[in-house]
């Protein structure tokens, strides 16, 4: 059974967050995988903590999932508290882990507005993490906006957010980085990284309003760049998915953005 833990960041985007844990749980329909969900809060708002909750009491009887919370935001004025949150993070797997008897082997940093491709992931998410020559993979992400199958063409990221865990290892602050330092760079140094093979849609700058308050609070932060700027070019820069990504992909299957309650 090839453990996955994946840790959640969440703050005030509840629709998206309830499709981003719904699907982390369908994960372990997937035979010969268990995906425990360790959310953890930043400030979150009252209609976040619901969803939340409702997600935990279905997890009852399971204990797949739990809550923690920052320490400090993850963006304040001139500032970005991203690492510092992460190793809090992974303090917690490690306390979750010694208590319920569990060794993950796998990490997945998640965010509470994307999921993997849900039909290519169903295919693909176990015999990618049985590859032993592989310790992290990069996560291509998709940036959707209204009215569904159209992304921003202007904004690429691609990082590794999937990466295969060892006890202790942390964030050093010095890189902005979704795996720790050492392991990054032991994983680079000795070419075991790979593309991971299902690509990352993300929900959180779907609508202008999002993208407006998204590059807001980017910009207090101090991060005004070519990242952050194409939220709010005018006219945006499109292209359609699954084209932008592969244009013989074949069946996609995203969010479901019926519930998006800004669309």
């Amino acid at each position: 059974m090839i453990e996955l833990a994946a840790l959640v960041r969440c703050h005030r985007r509840a629709w998206t967050l309830h499709e981003v844990l719904s699907e982390l749980t369908r994960y372990n329909s997937f035979a010969g995988l268990r995906c425990r969900i360790l959310v953890m809060g930043d400030r979150i708002s009252s209609e976040v903590c619901d969803v939340v909750h409702e997600h935990l009491r279905a997890h009852r009887s399971s204990k797949l999932m739990r809550l923690v919370y920052t320490h400090t935001p993850m963006l304040e004025p001139g500032r970005e508290n991203f690492c510092y949150n992460q190793n809090i993070h992974l303090d917690a797997l490690d306390e979750w882990s010694d208590e319920d008897r569990f060794d993950p082997r796998w990490v997945y940093i998640n965010d509470d507005d994307y999921i993997f491709e849900k039909h290519r992931i169903a295919l693909s998410l176990v015999p990618t993490l049985q590859r032993d020559e592989i310790d992290a993979y990069h996560c291509p992400t998709i940036y959707l906006v209204e009215p569904g199958n159209q992304a921003l063409s202007d904004r690429h990221h691609t990082a590794i957010r999937l990466y295969r865990h060892q006890r202790g290892p942390r964030f050093s602050g010095r890189r902005m980085l979704s795996i720790p330092d050492d392991l990054h760079d032991a994983a680079v140094v000795h070419d075991k990284t790979a593309e991971f093979p299902v690509p990352l849609l993300e929900y959180g700058s779907y609508t202008a309003k999002d993208r407006r308050e998204l590059y807001d609070a980017y910009a207090r932060a101090g991060k005004v760049d070519a990242f952050t700027s194409p939220l709010i070019a005018d006219p945006l820069t499109l292209s359609p998915f699954p084209d932008i990504y592969d244009p013989k992909y074949g069946a996609w299957e995203g969010m479901d953005v019926s519930k998006c309650p800004t669309a």
